[in-house]
């Protein structure tokens, strides 16, 4: 908590004895972290913010928005009501559908053990969503709640009904914006005070007990026992923010600043972010004031993440951030914020934004919950790490789904005694990816798509996951390791061969002292990269799909993989 005066209760630091209110000697050029232009006319001093986006973003339960996947598969109420915390859903009410086929996986009976005996589909009704505004519709067209309310957005107002608008692809909420862009986020949040659940099979690493002495042994306070969050906050990466009110998150007897959820009234809760798209420096002054400079920067890709770390991300309440280089045009495709072409200092090139989430709260078209992947033992999930909830852009294309066998089966061939139900007993692996498995469907998974010989940059960032990483391969291309590391850069950024978009803004260009590269370690939780390929299709520009996939067993177990389709009919 910073202070504006000194305190006899706090020591003084060396490097900040000259305490004032306002240090920012230049504070007429800003409004918060935002460029802008003070003007006073007849007495009246007005600010404008300069380059500024506003996006609304309602927060709200899937089981209130998307449609419901099939009578039966929304389980209302757990028979055992101590299995959870949070409160019950509506079972006519709809899902976040992580994939629809109805695949069953047949009963194997392993080392006494009996495995799968369920189907799909794989979904999470108690998921919790960041969605634009600018996507959704009322169910009824008349219905005076959904006029203007004192919330400020009609779709805001907790009280009116609404829906994805029937071109919209169920998604994560993706922003575009531009470098030296300021962005407002004014987030609705229509999520209840108790907000519903229900139990998985995730687990938390047991290091707060719960009962240390009981007569079964250590017993940890864990994932069934936490209550998710209704309290919503959007944590952006990279780009400039007032840390003291506006970054997202509560911390310790700081200012809150998450938005509150629907009240006793049905108002929904209201709250405005603000972030700079760009870096925020500061010089000293001989009278201890400093002057704020701000420099436009092209990030690329990140992540948005929940205030709530533990609960919310299993629920996907995340997002996608990308900066565009500065002045660039943005057309997004026309059904998916995901995808875009982007147009600056005179070339194109299509941009995807790919949102990993791992450990993610997923359930068979019974009510049960996904069981883990195997680490040690039929039936004995190693840790968390290991979880078969994973998603990519709210899609999955887990491998034992796709081949028909339990996640908690052994790997290889023992114990299986010869027969089916084990990884090693499959004899159709090699068609694991292709879309024969799925009667010619293509996966529910990203498909990315860009004409022979485009440039595109590929964006993928985990705003939600577990500790252990992926390697992120994308087959017949190659980029550079370091693309935003230009040949005769100055320290700051601001020169160099790279630079598309003159002084003042960072872009992404081509790197001589760079290496190149295929696959991209280290996708852990809160990481995000952008990985530039030169040319769709590779340097002859073959079209095809081009599978990106994570190069681990567990990752590929759990579906976490795409394709980039190289296709003429593309954007």
């Amino acid at each position: 908590m910073p202070y504006d005066e000194l305190r006899a209760d706090l020591t003084t630091l060396p490097n900040n004895t000259a305490v004032k209110s306002d240090r920012v000697a230049n504070r007429a050029n800003f409004a918060g972290v935002c460029p802008a232009t003070t003007t006073t006319v007849k007495g009246k001093t007005t600010t404008t913010i300069l380059n500024l986006q506003k996006r609304d973003v309602i927060a709200i339960l899937a089981n209130d928005l998307l449609s419901n996947p099939g009578a039966g598969v929304i389980v209302a109420q757990p028979a055992a009501a101590n299995q959870h915390v949070g409160g019950p859903l509506n079972a006519s009410g709809g899902s976040l559908v992580y994939n629809s086929r109805n695949t069953a996986i047949p009963v194997s009976v392993i080392d006494g053990n009996a495995l799968g005996g369920h189907a799909g589909p794989l979904h999470d009704p108690t998921a919790m969503l960041l969605v634009d505004a600018r996507d959704v519709e009322p169910v009824n067209a008349g219905d005076r709640a959904c006029s203007n309310t004192n919330a400020g957005l009609g779709v805001g107002n907790a009280r009116c009904r609404i829906k994805l608008k029937t071109d919209r692809k169920v998604e994560p909420l993706v922003i575009r914006a531009n470098a030296n862009d300021c962005v407002q986020v004014t987030v609705y949040n229509r999520l209840p005070a108790l907000a519903p659940d229900l139990p998985t099979l995730g687990n938390l690493i047991g290091a707060v007990k719960r009962d240390r002495n009981g007569l079964q042994g250590s017993i940890p306070f864990d994932n069934n026992l936490i209550r998710p969050s209704s309290y919503v906050g959007i944590a952006p990466q990279l780009v400039a923010v007032d840390v003291r009110e506006q970054l997202g998150l509560n911390v310790g007897v700081n200012v809150t600043q998450t938005v509150t959820p629907v009240d006793a009234t049905g108002k929904s809760g209201k709250e405005t972010f603000t972030w700079y798209m760009g870096d925020l420096t500061h010089t000293p002054n001989a009278d201890g004031s400093v002057n704020l400079a701000a420099t436009g920067v092209e990030f690329g890709g990140s992540g948005l993440a929940p205030a709530d770390r533990v609960k919310q991300g299993q629920k996907s309440l995340v997002g996608g951030l990308v900066v565009a280089p500065q002045g660039a045009t943005v057309t997004e495709d026309a059904n998916s914020r995901a995808q875009a072409t982007v147009t600056a200092n005179g070339k194109s090139f299509r941009d995807f934004m790919l949102v990993m989430t791992k450990h993610v709260s997923m359930y068979y078209g019974d009510g049960a919950a996904v069981e883990h992947m195997n680490g040690e033992g039929v039936g004995i999930p190693e840790d968390s790490q290991e979880a078969s909830g994973m998603a990519l852009n709210y899609g999955i294309e887990p491998l034992w789904f796709r081949l028909g066998i339990a996640p908690n089966a052994p790997f290889g061939g023992a114990g299986c005694g010869g027969g089916a139900g084990c990884y090693g007993s499959v004899d159709n692996a090699e068609a694991a990816y292709s879309n024969s498995l799925t009667g010619g469907q293509d996966p529910v998974t990203p498909i990315f798509t860009a004409k022979a010989g485009q440039e595109v940059r590929l964006h993928s960032a985990v705003p939600h996951g577990t500790s252990r990483g992926t390697t992120l391969a994308i087959h017949g291309h190659v980029w550079q390791r370091d693309p935003y590391v230009c040949a005769g850069e100055s320290r700051n950024g601001l020169t160099g061969a790279c630079n598309m978009t003159g002084v003042g803004s960072r872009s992404i260009g081509d790197n001589p002292m760079g290496f190149a590269q295929g696959a991209q370690e280290s996708n852990t939780p809160l990481s995000h990269f952008t990985y530039r390929l030169p040319s769709a299709g590779g340097g002859n520009g073959v079209t095809g799909d081009y599978l990106f996939r994570d190069m681990g067993s567990f990752g590929n177990a759990s579906g976490l993989w795409g394709l980039l389709r190289v296709d003429p009919a593309a954007p």
